[in-house]
Formats: structure tokens, C-alpha cells, sequence
């Protein structure tokens, strides 16, 4: 049925057979073979069955010599078959098959080459009745198929070259049952050539992708350039351009096909490792449409910074921008001044504090569609806080943090007309802000295990708005050490929050979570018998949903006997509203080959 995959597996299973020990050398072989089953049962009584036979192998040496070729192929086999109840029964066969050789991949010009091959049957009956013949059945067959080619050359002189060719080709014809055929091919090749001079690295790169599917065709050609200068570490540019060319077909309708070019350049600049310094980059691109359209556009900002002092650094940048789409222009720039302050800490009472102030310009200008619009603003910050470190003891500490920031920021917009400069209108936003946040942190250390508790709270207010917003959180952790092979640990989490903005009036939300997790990686004191159990609750509140409630139990035990391992789960879940509990078990067993 697959003469294909067929033809590569026995490839695959006869070469080292047939193949001389002076051809073919040592092989290492690798596979498992396993059993997966699962039982779903939902609250509302709904049972779901699945049963899974997988067997993978593996086998990968050389040819003549190490240097000459190196091969590596894999086989897999997958067989499932699950059942809703008595209503619905499927099944699903899969197969799959991949080799790969690596010629000469110890020389300048290496080559590598893979194939790959998966099909795969699936088959579903859903039961009307008590009649299995009077309910509907499909099948349907799948398939995917795809090779690669990468060859790379390192000239003696630097020049590196490389090139590709990939294929991806996936099949699912129709069967039974009302299915519709389906296919598609994805096709790519390229060419890349790099080269690097003492200060230079250029790199050009040619790339074609084609992607069909039944009744439509998109084709993509792409050439790009890029260069990069960097005499030393403190200074650099990059440059790129980067030209694609589109074509898309579908039946019934006329081909469209469209181009764009787009060019950029960065650099940066820091002299000498000094306080100063500067980035900028400029980009341009045009881009035509199938229907007549083209759109182009020119954009350019610089940046720069400078270190006063340790604690004082002003930052500036500049930006401009043009479009045309269309016969259609617009455009604008940006203007930026910033400066900021952070002080030393210093020792108060037995607290380390420090502040910080921090301000800025800035104005932006649009213009286009026969209107212009302009903003500018401006703010300033001012905050500081304190932290102290309590030692209780060896093993126990406990640090504490204070922080209190506050802000003033004001922007005046306006809009006209670009034949008028009269302003028609002009707005003002002030907003003013104040934010205080305290935390604590309690931690133990000992050889039993660790506990640590944490706290925070904050409260945000704007004063122009009337909004605030206030938050707690509190969260416990333990880890403790049972035995030498066994350990619990567990957490308890609440966060509380509210919020209270004019006209909507105060809501809040709460949220906590509870956990403990078991683990023993020597159970009932068996070697490599392993168990690990969690339970967890969680429960959240707001005003527009309400309370919920999640609790889950899960356990796995887990144990290895040489190249044989087993795996047994077991699951529960509860939610709010529902009478019951959602159980999920699971087994599975794996035997390495």
C-alpha cells in the first residue's frame, strides 16, 4: 500500500545485513517497545477507554570509514484504539520510517541528506442505538512525506558557503465517510554565501518557498545583503537590505503578485569606555501591490546618554518618520530629553535608605490627511526607600522593605489644519500619583528543611482620576525532610486586591491556593520504586463571578527493574457546582531494547 515506506524500512532493516563488516561499520542499536491504557470518568458519568501499542527502533554507524559516511535511521509503529462508552469506538494505525547520511562531515564541503516517511489509518464508528450497523463510520488515511539536502563549503581563503533544498508533502485523500481530499507541498532552496575581513562581514543570501495546496499557489523569492563593520568594541554598524518578490494563484481568479525592498542601518558609539554615549538607525523601504498601489516610507532616530556622575545621567533622542501610500503622505518627529538621580545609600538609624528623582521633555508632531496634530509633555518622580536586614539567630533572618514614590506628569495636545496654523483644539492632562509599598520576609534554615514566609502590601492612588488601588498578599512555604529518601513540602498562597474608580465604585478580588507534594524515591523501602502525590486547592472570589473552588488529588508510582518500566497514575478533581469528581487513571510500561 506504501511501496515508499516500505522500500526504505527494508533499506533500513537488510543494509546492515547484507553489508560486509569492511563496508559497514559497528552498528549501535537502540528501541523500546510499550503499553499505555487510560480510563476517563467525568461527573456526569461519561466513561472514555484508550489502549496504545508503540514500538520504536533505531540503528546508526558508518560507511568504509568515520570520516567518509556516517547513516542513522529509525523505525516506529503506533496502534490505538479508545471508546466513548458504547456511543462512539476508534481506532488508529501509524508506521513511520527516517534515514539520514552525513558524507564527508568531517571535511570543508560536508553533506547532509534526510528522509522521512509517515502514514497513518484511523477509523471511527459512532453507534446509534443498540445498532452498531445503523450508526455512521469514516476512515480516513494520512501521509507525509518529507527530504532535505545541506551542503556547506569552508574555502581555504574564509569564504563560507552554504545551500539547502527541503520538501514537505503531506496527504489525506478521501476514504469513506464524507471526508475531502486534502493535500499540500511546501518546496524551499536557497544559497548563502558568508565572508568575514578583519574589521568586515558580509553575507548574501538567495532563497526561494513555494507553498501549493488543491487550488491555490503561493510562490516567495527573496535576495538579502547584510554588512557589518566593528573596528573595536565600542563602536559598530550594521546594514541590510532585504528584496522579496510574491506570487499568489488560486483557481478561478487572476494571479496576484506583489515586491518589496527594505533597507536599515544601526550603529553605536561609546568612545574610549566613556560616561557618553550614542545609537542611531535609519530605515527605508518601498513596497508595490497587484493593484497598481505603493506604499514608501523613510524613518530615522538617534539616541544618546551621558554619565555626569555616578549617581546623575541625562539621556536625549531625536526621531523623524515619512510615508507615501497611495499619493497619500504623512509623516512625523519626536523630540526627548530625560534626567535622572539616584543617590548613595546611607546608613539611617539601622535602616539603609536612598532616593532617587527622575524628569523629563518631550513633544511629537504629526501631519498627514490634511490635518496635524502635536503633543508635548512633561513629568517629574521623586521616591526613596529603606531596608533592614534582622539576624534572629544562625539559621533565621528576617529583612524588611519600605517604598514610597510619587508622580506629577502634564501634556497639552492640539489639532489643525496643515493650511492653517491656528490651533481648532487644545486639551490638558495633568495626573498626579502617590504609591506606597512595604514587604517582609521571615526565613529558616535547618538540616530538617526550610520555612519562609512573606508578606507585601502597596496602595496606588491617582488624585486627578479619584481611582486607587490597594493590594495584600501573604504566602507560606515548607520543605521538610522526611527521610533520607522521602521529603514534604507544601505552600499556602492568598492574595487579596481592590480597586475604587469614581462612577464604577469599589470592586475586589481574593485568590488562595493550597498545596502539599509527597515524594519517596524508595516506596514500602523497594529500590527504584518511586511515589509522588499532590494535593491542591485553590479558590478565587470577585464580584462578577463569584466563588469558585478547585481541588485536585494525583499519585504516580513509577518503577524501573533493568530495562523494564512501569508507570501507574491515578487522578482526581473536584470544581464547584458539580456533584461529582472527575477521576482519570493511567498505565503504562516500557521495555528498552
Amino acid at each position: 500500500m506504501y511501496p515508499k515506506l516500505y522500500a526504505l524500512l527494508m533499506v533500513v532493516m537488510l543494509l546492515p545485513v547484507t553489508a560486509t563488516a569492511a563496508v559497514i561499520g559497528p552498528i549501535k542499536k537502540s528501541g523500546s517497545i510499550g503499553f499505555l491504557t487510560q480510563y476517563n470518568k467525568a461527573v456526569s458519568g461519561a466513561a472514555s477507554t484508550s489502549q496504545s501499542y508503540v514500538f520504536r527502533g533505531g540503528a546508526d554507524s558508518y560507511i568504509w570509514q568515520p570520516w567518509f559516511i556516517v547513516w542513522s535511521g529509525s523505525l516506529g509503529l503506533t496502534l490505538s484504539d479508545s471508546a466513548q462508552g458504547s456511543s462512539r469506538e476508534s481506532s488508529s494505525r501509524s508506521i513511520s520510517g527516517a534515514i539520514s547520511f552525513d558524507v564527508l562531515p568531517r571535511s570543508r564541503f560536508p553533506l547532509r541528506l534526510s528522509y522521512s516517511v509517515t502514514n497513518s489509518r484511523s477509523e471511527s464508528q459512532i453507534n446509534s442505538g443498540a445498532s452498531v450497523t445503523a450508526g455512521i463510520s469514516s476512515e480516513r488515511e494520512s501521509r507525509s512525506e518529507s527530504f532535505s539536502a545541506y551542503q556547506t563549503y569552508s574555502s581555504p581563503g574564509g569564504t563560507y558557503f552554504s545551500g539547502w533544498l527541503t520538501s514537505n508533502t503531506s496527504e489525506a485523500p478521501a476514504v469513506k465517510g464524507g471526508a475531502t481530499r486534502a493535500w499540500g507541498k511546501n518546496t524551499s532552496s536557497g544559497l548563502s554565501v558568508a565572508r568575514r575581513f578583519e574589521f568586515h562581514s558580509v553575507e548574501m543570501t538567495l532563497g526561494e518557498y513555494n507553498s501549493r495546496s488543491i487550488g491555490s499557489n503561493a510562490l516567495r523569492r527573496t535576495a538579502s545583503l547584510s554588512h557589518n563593520y566593528s573596528p573595536e568594541s565600542e563602536f559598530g554598524v550594521s546594514s541590510g537590505v532585504v528584496v522579496n518578490d510574491r506570487e499568489t494563484k488560486s483557481s478561478g481568479r487572476v494571479g496576484q503578485s506583489d515586491s518589496s525592498v527594505r533597507f536599515d542601518s544601526r550603529f553605536f558609539w561609546r568612545p574610549n569606555y566613556s560616561d557618553f554615549s550614542v545609537n542611531g538607525s535609519i530605515a527605508a523601504g518601498e513596497e508595490s501591490k497587484f493593484s497598481g498601489g505603493s506604499s514608501r516610507s523613510v524613518s530615522a532616530q538617534m539616541s544618546g546618554g551621558y554619565r555626569l556622575s555616578r549617581t546623575v545621567r541625562v539621556t536625549a533622542g531625536v526621531s523623524v518618520n515619512l510615508d507615501e501610500s497611495d499619493a497619500r503622505k504623512s509623516g512625523g518627529s519626536g523630540q526627548n530629553v530625560g534626567l535622572s538621580y539616584t543617590s548613595d545609600r546611607v546608613l539611617l538609624g539601622k535602616f539603609t535608605w536612598g532616593w532617587n528623582l527622575g524628569g523629563g521633555l518631550s513633544n511629537n508632531l504629526s501631519r498627514g490627511g490634511g490635518s496635524e496634530q502635536s503633543s508635548a509633555s512633561a513629568n517629574i518622580s521623586l521616591g526613596h526607600s529603606a531596608n533592614r536586614q534582622i539576624v534572629l539567630s544562625e539559621r533565621a533572618a528576617i529583612s524588611l522593605s519600605l517604598n514610597q514614590s510619587g508622580g506629577v506628569s502634564q501634556i497639552i495636545s492640539s489639532s489643525g489644519t496643515e493650511s492653517d496654523d491656528s490651533s481648532l483644539g487644545s486639551e490638558r492632562d495633568r495626573q498626579e500619583n502617590l504609591s506606597h509599598a512595604a514587604s517582609i520576609k521571615y526565613r529558616h534554615s535547618a538540616q530538617s528543611g526550610v520555612t519562609s514566609i512573606w508578606s507585601s502590601l502597596n496602595d496606588n492612588r491617582n488624585f486627578n482620576s479619584g481611582s486607587s488601588r490597594q493590594g495584600f498578599q501573604v504566602s507560606l512555604s515548607r520543605e521538610e525532610r522526611v527521610s533520607r529518601t522521602s521529603g514534604l513540602s507544601g505552600s499556602l498562597n492568598y492574595n487579596y486586591s481592590q480597586s475604587s474608580t469614581p462612577g464604577s465604585g469599589r470592586s475586589s478580588n481574593s485568590t488562595s491556593s493550597g498545596s502539599m507534594n509527597y515524594r519517596d524515591s524508595r516506596f514500602l523501602g523497594v529500590h527504584r520504586l518511586m511515589l509522588q502525590s499532590q494535593i491542591r486547592l485553590s479558590e478565587a472570589s470577585s464580584a462578577n463571578a463569584g466563588l469558585s473552588l478547585v481541588s485536585s488529588w494525583s499519585n504516580q508510582i513509577t518503577y524501573q527493574l533493568g530495562l523494564l518500566s512501569a508507570s501507574l497514575t491515578a487522578s482526581y478533581a473536584h470544581r464547584t457546582g458539580r456533584s461529582g469528581v472527575d477521576q482519570r487513571y493511567m498505565f503504562s510500561v516500557t521495555r528498552t531494547l
